[in-house]
């Protein structure tokens, strides 16, 4: 089985893990197409192919997939779109709104269902939303899978003014369900199953643990540059490892 890897910066965790997973799994391959940051905007669908239509994204995806200028869909038995999109596209907006029936009287109460759909708006303006669009266009048939990008280390929480202090204020589980209900929504009309970040590698429910976020690396040429000691965006490879294992393999590998 042949599996497509579609992702941003958050990938050089998986590249790195499935490096070393890969000899366990002797009949399947995985290609990674990716791209820094919003690159991977700029694709367009051509004969079953995903072009890219500037040099920069072409340069990286020739880098991350070992070769090759664009993605070929019907060379591929499954897709795996991850990681371009962040739980932080909702932090502003709970600075004024709670869900579920946390005690805070600073802040409006909205339903899970009401929350669940504010996701499910926002993420189909996200390039996530995008690259599982174009995937499925291009490849009618063939198995998707999505993942957004893992949440942030809790390490995060550390500075006195942090700006997630407002995401560990109580709510945490039910906006977790309301995201994961947005996203498994907005995702069901393209026959993509949403993957969930493996459970015991996250603290209060919108926090990944913060061994987690140590040593994460770059996606650039080597996989060799490790991200700021202070980075909480981007997981490790442990964390791709599990993330391959436990959250991706039982389907497929």
């Amino acid at each position: 089985m042949k599996i497509a890897v579609l992702g941003n910066s958050h990938i050089a965790s998986l590249k790195l893990a499935w490096e070393k997973l890969k000899l366990n799994y002797p009949n399947l391959e995985l290609v990674f197409f990716g791209a820094r940051g919003r690159d991977l905007l700029h694709l367009k669908v051509e004969n079953a192919r995903l072009i890219p239509t500037r040099a920069k994204t072409e340069e990286q995806i020739l880098f991350t997939s070992g070769g090759l200028h664009c993605l070929d869909t019907q060379a591929f038995d499954a897709f795996l779109v991850y990681g371009p999109y962040h739980v932080e596209g909702f932090l502003a907006f709970t600075d004024t709104f709670k869900v579920g029936n946390f005690a805070d009287s600073k802040r409006r109460t909205l339903s899970l269902s009401c929350f669940a759909q504010l996701c499910h708006d926002r993420l189909q303006e996200s390039l996530l939303f995008q690259l599982v669009a174009q995937t499925r266009s291009a490849n009618a048939a063939a198995p998707i899978f999505v993942a957004p990008a893992p949440f942030p280390g809790d390490n995060c929480l550390d500075e006195a003014a942090s700006k997630w202090r407002v995401f560990a204020s109580g709510d945490c589980a039910s906006m977790q369900a309301g995201y994961y209900e947005g996203l498994r929504s907005v995702f069901s009309p393209f026959n993509a199953e949403f993957l969930p970040q493996p459970e015991h590698t996250i603290i209060n429910s919108l926090f990944s643990k913060r061994n987690y976020a140590k040593g994460s690396v770059r996606l650039t040429a080597g996989l060799a540059t490790q991200h700021p000691s202070d980075n909480y965006w981007h997981m490790n490879q442990a964390y791709g490892e599990i993330f391959l294992t436990e959250a991706f393999s039982p389907k497929l590998l």
